[in-house]
């Protein structure tokens, strides 16, 4: 199985000058629904388009929050991803592996 990580290609204020291409997954945090918090939703979601702030809208359900590190650079990021027992199997087992990020 490849291990990937896909990121939407928006101008996230989180990655600026970041050119992530592999990170490893340092941790995965479980999250009930309603569990993020505004202040974490403001880091993670935040992303412009022409010039106008917009949040990436995710579904109302339990969540993982993935810390990632850059493999270069040792920045640190998250991502968010539905809570699945595939989901959460996947990642779990890959804690502290190296993942291949992908901008799409």
């Amino acid at each position: 199985m490849k291990r990937e990580v896909g990121l939407k290609n928006y101008d996230f204020p989180k990655m600026r000058g970041m050119n992530v291409k592999k990170a490893r997954l340092l941790q995965v945090f479980r999250v009930k629904k309603g569990g993020l918090s505004k202040a974490f939703v403001e880091y993670n979601h935040a992303y412009f388009l022409n010039g106008k702030k917009r949040y990436y809208k995710t579904a109302n359900v339990a969540m993982l929050v993935l810390l990632l590190q850059d493999l270069k650079t040792k920045h640190v990021f998250t991502t968010v991803r539905k809570d699945t027992p595939e989901n959460r199997a996947r990642f779990l087992k890959n804690t502290g592996k190296i993942f291949s990020i992908i901008r799409d």
